[in-house]
């Protein structure tokens, strides 16, 4: 609550408003044209949100709903839309924080990102670029033309985790309110990211 409205805005403009801008632009051409898809890239945090990233968390959330929302505009006109929510992806902004963080301790950065995974990714490791970009290629292919309006998350089973997590440890029959729920995963979102967001400040990280 402590950031400014010009923060709020910047990651609005960022993550909701430029897609909505190039929807502008672009879907009128793809009408001409027959048809197409658009697919928004949010984040895990879009539905599991990291308690230091709330700004964040609330931005890409809004780029999921923004996606579903134009998904029935846009499908009379043969334009699919969906959104994809990745976890652990070893982009480079990640190598490069792993490296500072270590610089100090011997620079094993690979360890370093290793033990995030292994913490976090039931799959225990980082997904390559590549990996993400065949699941988009995927979903823009005929292959995938019931596809509309869908959030697909692409994290190797992060989003279960916080999930699985929580039945666990819920009393039976009780209800467990989203406070609780944040508090729970909250604990588990190791030392390790938060000092990935303490480092790089106002950086993506999912």
């Amino acid at each position: 609550m402590e950031a400014p409205d010009e923060k709020w805005q910047a990651y609005w403009d960022l993550h909701v408003m430029a897609a909505v801008r190039l929807a502008r632009g672009f879907a009128p051409l793809m009408k001409q044209r027959g048809g197409g898809v658009i697919l928004h890239n949010a984040s895990i945090c879009a539905a599991q949100p990291l308690w230091y990233e709330p700004i964040y968390n609330v931005t890409k959330a809004a780029l999921m709903m923004f996606s579903k929302t134009l998904s029935t505009e846009l499908i009379g006109d043969n334009i699919r839309v969906d959104c994809v929510n990745p976890g652990l992806i070893l982009t480079p902004d990640w190598i490069k924080t792993a490296k500072q963080l270590t610089a100090d301790t011997g620079g094993d950065w690979q360890a370093h990102l290793d033990s995030v995974a292994l913490e976090h990714a039931p799959i225990k490791r980082f997904a390559t670029p590549q990996e993400l970009a065949n699941f988009f290629v995927f979903l823009c292919s005929e292959r995938a033309s019931y596809s509309v309006g869908s959030t697909y998350f692409v994290d190797g089973g992060m989003f279960e985790v916080g999930l699985t997590r929580l039945r666990r440890t819920a009393p039976p029959a009780t209800a467990v309110s989203v406070t609780a729920f944040r508090r729970l995963f909250g604990s588990r979102l190791s030392q390790s990211l938060i000092r990935q967001a303490d480092k790089v400040g106002d950086a993506d990280h999912a």
